[in-house]
């Protein structure tokens, strides 16, 4: 016997019959894998990095010099920056990234099929935006209404 005694009945209070603590045993044994996995990865992240800032010490940064300096004049500058293209948003690059994957799956049909679903899209976002737009139309129609009954029905209380 070991040194360390557990009663049974505390030890498995939640597993009554074997095969709950095959499974018990088995979570237990994924557990320490899983920790030993972690810490392996963690001291070699450490290593790692230890050997990065090592070989960033080594540089000489003295050896490093300019070599050119390149000026631009007024009208280079200002046209420059007319023919840069402008950031690209997350949705544009996400459409760009699917254009080229249906080109490449598919050819110019793959962009025409983009084109058509894209429209489609479009369209029933349209719809879409057209029936909010009556429905509140209806609603405003509904309160004005009803405030131009109660404002009759005060009238003529009135009288």
């Amino acid at each position: 016997m070991s040194d360390l005694e557990l009663d049974p009945q505390v030890l498995c209070a939640d597993h009554k019959d074997n095969a709950s603590l095959i499974d018990y045993k088995n979570d237990i044994q994924y557990r320490i894998d899983w920790t030993r996995e972690n810490r392996r990865k963690e001291s070699q992240q450490e290593i790692d990095e230890i050997k990065d800032k090592q070989e960033y010490d080594q540089i000489d940064w003295n050896d490093f010099c300019i070599v050119e300096t390149v000026e631009y004049q007024q009208i280079e500058a200002a046209t420059a920056s007319e023919n840069f293209p402008l950031p690209v948003t997350v949705e544009e690059l996400g459409k760009r990234l699917t254009q080229q994957l249906r080109y490449e799956e598919f050819g110019d049909a793959g962009l025409r099929q983009e084109l058509a679903d894209e429209k489609k899209i479009q369209e029933d976002e349209d719809r879409r935006l057209e029936a909010l737009a009556e429905a509140e139309a209806e609603q405003n129609f509904a309160r004005e209404t009803a405030q131009q009954l109660m404002e009759e029905e005060q009238a003529q209380e009135q009288d």
